[in-house]
C-alpha cells in the first residue's frame, strides 16, 4: 500500500510539473512589455526562473493547508537588511479582502495556498473572498471556507465592478487594517509584517510589498526590481525607476507617486477618514488615481517596502474572462480629472483628447470632500511627490499623430510612455529631487 501511494503521489508531482511545458526554460529574460487590465507596464525581469516540484511541509501559516502545490521562494528574495524572521506585536488584526470574477480555481488555490502557508495567522481577523457577479460554477463559496475557518466568502450576486466591491468590503471588515489583495498572487515569508510594522510607524500611509512574478501558469516565483508606480498625463500606470538600476541593499520603505491599486495596505480608520471611493466612479478603472491623490494630497502618504514580498500573476488582455469598458473608464479619468488636475487639467485633454465631450456627473460632493481634508493643490504634487510628471508637462504629445493634432517629433514612444517621445533626462532628476523636503530614500544615489 505504500508503495503505491508514493507511486500515485510522484504521478501527481509529475502532472503539475508538466504545467511548466509552456514556459521558457532558459536563463535570463528581456525586458519586457506587460499589459495588465489594460495598463501598459514596462517591468524589468530579474536573471532566471525558478522551477520545482510540489512542496510538501507548512512553513508556519497554522491553516488547513492542503499540501499541494506551490512555486519555490528564492532563497535571496529579501535584501539583506530585512528582519530574518520580522514579527509584529500591535496586537491589530487585519482584514485579507480578495475580489475575484471568472478567476480559475487553480490560481485561487494557488493564493490561498502561499497565504496559509507564508502568513502568521494570529493577525488575521478573516480572509474575505468577494465574488463579484461570478456565474455559479465560479464562485467557489464551499471550497474556499473549507480551506479555514478564518475564510468569509460574500456573493454579489450582480457584478457591481471592482470599486464598488471594494468600497463594500472596506465597511464588512472587522480588522483595523485592510489588506487588498488580488486572487492569482504568491505571497513570499514574512510578507505581512513588515507592512503592520510600517503602518504602526506612519498610521496615514498606504504600503505596498515589492511585486514579484508569478507568470504563466503560476509554476515560479521570479524576483522583481526596485521601483515605484506613477501615472502619465492621460493617466496610464508605469511602473518606472530613473535611477537605472536595483538597490538591492535598501532595506526601509521608500516613497511611490501613486499605487498600483490592487495590492497594498492601508488602515481602515484612514480609509474612512478619506472616503475612498468616489461612489459615482463606474465599475472598474481610476480607483487608484483616486487613491494616489487623496493619499498624497490629504495627509498621508504612499511607500513600497522592500521586506514584504508578493509575487504577482499580471494577466494580459488575451487572458482577461471579462470585458473592460473601455468609455466608461475614460469617464471615470475625466471625472478624477476634473475634481483633482486644477490648472493642469487642459494636459489631461491633449493626451486624452476622446474624454473632453464625455459626460462625466456632478462632482460637488467630491469637491466638498476635497476641502474638508484640506487636500493640497496639483502645484504642490508636482513640486513635492512627482517631479517627472512636471517635467512631463512640459514634453507631452501624441506618438503616430500628425503635429496639428499634437504629434511627437518622433515616431515612437519612449520605453514604457504613451505620451511621450523622450523620458526626464537623469542629471534634471536628481537635481529635482534633491529640492524635495524628503527624498525617496535613495540617497547615496543623489
Amino acid at each position: 500500500m505504500a508503495k503505491d501511494s508514493k507511486k500515485e503521489e510522484r504521478k501527481a508531482e509529475k502532472k503539475e510539473v508538466k504545467q511548466q511545458k509552456n514556459l521558457p526554460t532558459r536563463k535570463g529574460m528581456s525586458s519586457s512589455w506587460i499589459n495588465a487590465g489594460g495598463y501598459l507596464f514596462l517591468l524589468a525581469a530579474a536573471g532566471a526562473f525558478y522551477f520545482v516540484l510540489v512542496q510538501k511541509s507548512s512553513s508556519g501559516g497554522g491553516g488547513l493547508d492542503d499540501g499541494g502545490f506551490l512555486p519555490q521562494i528564492p532563497a535571496n528574495l529579501r535584501p539583506e537588511r530585512c528582519p530574518a524572521s520580522p514579527r509584529n506585536s500591535s496586537g491589530e488584526e487585519v482584514s485579507i479582502i480578495i475580489p475575484y470574477l471568472q478567476e480559475e480555481w487553480f490560481r485561487i488555490q494557488i493564493t490561498m495556498r502561499s497565504i496559509l502557508r507564508h502568513t502568521d495567522l494570529g493577525l488575521v481577523a478573516e480572509i474575505m473572498w468577494i465574488s463579484d457577479g461570478n456565474p455559479p460554477d465560479k464562485i467557489f463559496a464551499d471550497e474556499l471556507k473549507a480551506l479555514h475557518p478564518k475564510v468569509k466568502v460574500f456573493v454579489n450576486e450582480k457584478n457591481k465592478g471592482l470599486i464598488k466591491t471594494k468600497m463594500e468590503a472596506s465597511q464588512r471588515a472587522v480588522g483595523s487594517i485592510l489588506m487588498f489583495l488580488e486572487p492569482h498572487i504568491v505571497v513570499a515569508p514574512g510578507w505581512l509584517e513588515p507592512l503592520l510594522n510600517r503602518l504602526g510607524e506612519e498610521p496615514q500611509a498606504l504600503v505596498m510589498p515589492t511585486l514579484d512574478f508569478s507568470p504563466g501558469e503560476m509554476t515560479s516565483y521570479q524576483k522583481g526590481v526596485h521601483g515605484y508606480w506613477r501615472f502619465e498625463w492621460n493617466m496610464n500606470l508605469i511602473f518606472t525607476n530613473p535611477w537605472g538600476r536595483e538597490f538591492s541593499a535598501m532595506a526601509e520603505p521608500f516613497p511611490s507617486p501613486g499605487t498600483s491599486g490592487g495590492i497594498y495596505a492601508i488602515r481602515k480608520d484612514f480609509w474612512d477618514h478619506l472616503e475612498l471611493f468616489d461612489p459615482e466612479l463606474i465599475l472598474w478603472g481610476g480607483d487608484h488615481i483616486e487613491a494616489s491623490h487623496k493619499v498624497w494630497r490629504c495627509g498621508g502618504r504612499i511607500e513600497i517596502h522592500p521586506c514584504s514580498r508578493v509575487a504577482h500573476w499580471f494577466r494580459g488582455t488575451e487572458d482577461r474572462p471579462y470585458d473592460v469598458p473601455v468609455s466608461k473608464v475614460v469617464r471615470n479619468y475625466k471625472r478624477l480629472a476634473e475634481v483633482w488636475m486644477d490648472g493642469h487639467i487642459s494636459s489631461f485633454y491633449k493626451v486624452k483628447p476622446e474624454a473632453r465631450s464625455m459626460e462625466f456627473g456632478n462632482t460637488k460632493d467630491m469637491q466638498k470632500v476635497r476641502k474638508r481634508l484640506q487636500c493640497k493643490d496639483m502645484d504642490w504634487y508636482l513640486q513635492n511627490v512627482d517631479v517627472e510628471l512636471a517635467w512631463e508637462e512640459k514634453h507631452i504629445c501624441i506618438p503616430g499623430a500628425s503635429k496639428a493634432q499634437g504629434g511627437c517629433d518622433k515616431p515612437t514612444p519612449a520605453p514604457s510612455r504613451s505620451t511621450l517621445d523622450k523620458v526626464m533626462p537623469l542629471h534634471e532628476f536628481k537635481k529635482a529631487r534633491r529640492k524635495l523636503e524628503s527624498g525617496f530614500n535613495f540617497k547615496q544615489e543623489l
